[in-house]
């Protein structure tokens, strides 16, 4: 582990993900201390492979699995979050959990919504669609479930717009979404996009079309997609929508 430009050779005998969490406290406390504002991007790398014991299984003699990783990253969350309220911070303080790609899992998982097919490296929704949650005492209502389009591109001009940093002149591909995160706004973002290997894809919400193939699928169903039907004209309307968009993206 690299810390500051130096090899950490102290943390032999601890769970890496404990070592960040423990850094990011520190980070915050300094901040506090010091009144300055701060901004903490957080890679946790749990639950990831290889598939390894937490300290939750080691002390029980459990083997490893990606369901007790899972349940260490939320304990973890749980530290940080409790370490933001003990600080006085919360109200005052975004706190925003995001995934990266679908799960590494090619075997259909059953859910309360139907059936998830594919995931990481899939560019459908099982491997695009990533959960995100925001936290913020006194403007965020708890249980809040949005259904608007967010990309990662747009993290940095919401940070950009909460923490009142002009970005005008700036040619950015994000949209911000501060307004959304009070429940009042609407985010200007119609679509988004997704790219592997040599597949590029664009997403309204209903309709995904895909760079490589020409095929449009219908997503209106979710998590169920297939093949959007040639006669139907909401189809036709997206495919004609969506190639503009993807004319305008070039190459």
């Amino acid at each position: 582990m690299n810390h500051d430009g130096n090899i950490r050779n102290d943390i032999s005998d601890r769970f890496g993900p404990d070592v960040l969490a423990d850094y990011v406290i520190d980070q915050m406390k300094a901040a506090v201390e010091n009144d300055r504002p701060f901004c903490i991007h957080h890679n946790m790398m749990l639950p990831h492979w290889p598939i390894s014991q937490t300290p939750n299984e080691k002390t029980k003699g459990q083997p490893a699995s990606l369901e007790a990783m899972v349940v260490y990253l939320d304990q973890l969350v749980g530290r940080l979050t409790k370490a933001v309220d003990d600080l006085g911070i919360a109200e005052n303080t975004y706190v925003i959990f995001i995934g990266d790609n679908g799960t590494d899992s090619k075997i259909p998982r059953r859910t309360n919504s139907g059936l998830v097919r594919g995931g990481k490296t899939n560019l459908n929704d099982a491997g695009m669609h990533v959960p995100m949650l925001v936290r913020k005492p006194g403007t965020i209502p708890e249980g809040t479930v949005c259904d608007q389009l967010i990309d990662s591109a747009d993290l940095f001009p919401t940070f950009c717009e909460l923490a009142n940093v002009e970005t005008s002149e700036l040619n950015l591909d994000g949209v911000s979404f501060a307004d959304v995160l009070d429940g009042e706004g609407t985010s200007s973002r119609s679509w988004v996009t997704g790219g592997y290997g040599n597949d590029f894809v664009v997403f309204d919400g209903q309709f995904r079309l895909h760079r490589k193939t020409g095929k449009l699928i219908d997503c209106r169903r979710l998590p169920e997609e297939s093949p959007a039907e040639d006669n139907d004209p909401e189809a036709k309307a997206a495919r004609k929508k969506l190639e503009a968009i993807l004319d305008g993206l070039g190459s």
